[in-house]
């Protein structure tokens, strides 16, 4: 909440509505009461939706995203609907009466919710990127990342990628691959889930030679110990013990990086 860009954002969307009065309040409501009214939407539901986030991500899978926005939108219909109605019948008391507030307000919620949804798989940069870490006890908090720039470590460039890890991570990338929206990486001491295109992720492994094997897999060359088939497919071995497919698409490439012979 105390991010420049958030504070910036709901100033802007407080002050904008204030003037232009959305939703009938132009009418209803002097511009001070708008400009209390609007202030206390904007920030209110800003701070609720952070808290949602969090409550979320600690209770539904992060391989079902899904499960996650719908979570998280009836979670904000029943928090900010009373909240929003409470200043409605504050400010406005017969507009709220006359019209019923829980239950415009209530689809206003949702409505909202949802295209913010609809905006982040669009455009997965659009915001502040996401992924899910265990604490110290085990459980999965939701922890976010600024748009990254190259880092280096010591005299050494690493890729991009890493300023989405969690601070401190320094085993090295082994393996991407696509879940949805979503991305899993793995690498030597775990792996981690983080909400980005697969294209994005791999873009910026720029620092490490490395070779997509499908369309929705990417491994390092110093991870691939072998290759070999499995169930008749052919497949690349990793240090780790992965077996990671390899599509007709993408084989040529790696028979000329020589990580596999070329067909007979």
């Amino acid at each position: 909440m105390t991010h420049p860009i958030t504070l910036v954002v709901c100033t802007a969307i407080s002050l904008i509505a204030a003037m232009s009065g959305p939703f009938g309040t132009i009418d209803s409501m002097s511009l001070g009461n708008r400009l209390i009214y609007w202030t206390a939407v904007s920030f209110g539901t800003t701070l609720v939706a952070y808290a949602v986030r969090v409550i979320t991500a600690r209770h539904v899978p992060k391989d079902r995203p899904f499960l996650f926005e719908a979570t998280a939108t009836v979670l904000m219909v029943l928090v900010c609907t009373p909240y929003v109605a409470a200043l409605t019948r504050a400010l406005d008391t017969e507009r709220c009466v006359a019209q019923g507030c829980f239950g415009s307000i209530g689809f206003y919620v949702a409505l909202v919710t949802i295209l913010i949804f609809v905006v982040r798989r669009v455009i997965p940069g659009f915001e502040e990127f996401v992924f899910f870490a265990r604490d110290e006890y085990g459980d999965m908090r939701l922890v976010t990342r600024s748009p990254v720039r190259p880092e280096r470590a010591g005299n050494i460039l690493r890729p991009r990628l890493y300023r989405r890890l969690p601070k401190g991570e320094t085993g090295d990338v082994l393996h991407i691959t696509a879940n949805g929206h979503f991305v899993t990486i793995t690498l030597t001491d775990g792996a981690h889930t983080i909400r980005m295109r697969f294209s994005d992720a791999v873009t910026e492994m720029d620092a490490v030679e490395g070779f997509c094997t499908h369309r929705s897999h990417w491994v390092a060359r110093s991870a691939v110990t072998g290759h070999g088939r499995v169930d008749g497919k052919p497949v690349l071995f990793l240090i780790n013990g992965m077996e990671v497919p390899v599509s007709r698409t993408y084989r040529p490439g790696l028979e000329e990086a020589g990580l596999i012979p070329p067909q007979v």
